[in-house]
C-alpha cells in the first residue's frame, strides 16, 4: 500500500484475500500509472523483497503492469507452510 500511495497516482486500489486448494491468495490491483519497463531502485528493490518473503514461505509473486494500465500483484502460499500462530505468541 505505501508504493500505491507514494507512487501509482492511483484512485482505486482493490485487495483480496482467498484460500483454496492448500493455498492462501493475496491479489493487489490498482488504476494508477502502471510500472514502466526499465526497473527503478525502488521497484527493483521492493519487488525482490515481495519475492523474497514468499519464497520463504513457499509460494511465488507475480506481477504485471504495463504503463498507465495499473498493476496487479499476485501473491500465493501454501497453507502447510504458515506458521502455527496458536503457539507462537502466548497469553499471560
Amino acid at each position: 500500500m505505501t508504493a500505491v500511495n507514494r507512487h501509482a497516482g492511483a484512485r482505486h486500489v482493490r485487495m483480496k484475500l482467498t484460500s483454496g486448494g492448500g493455498d492462501i491468495r493475496l491479489s493487489i490491483e490498482d488504476d494508477g500509472c502502471g510500472l514502466s519497463a526499465a526497473p527503478t531502485a525502488s521497484r527493483g528493490l521492493g519487488v525482490i523483497g515481495m519475492r523474497a518473503r514468499a519464497r520463504n514461505a513457499g509460494g511465488d509473486v507475480n506481477v504485471r503492469s504495463s504503463p498507465g494500465e495499473g498493476v496487479l500483484i499476485e501473491v500465493r502460499v501454501p497453507l502447510d507452510h504458515l506458521p502455527d500462530e496458536t503457539h507462537s505468541h502466548p497469553v499471560g
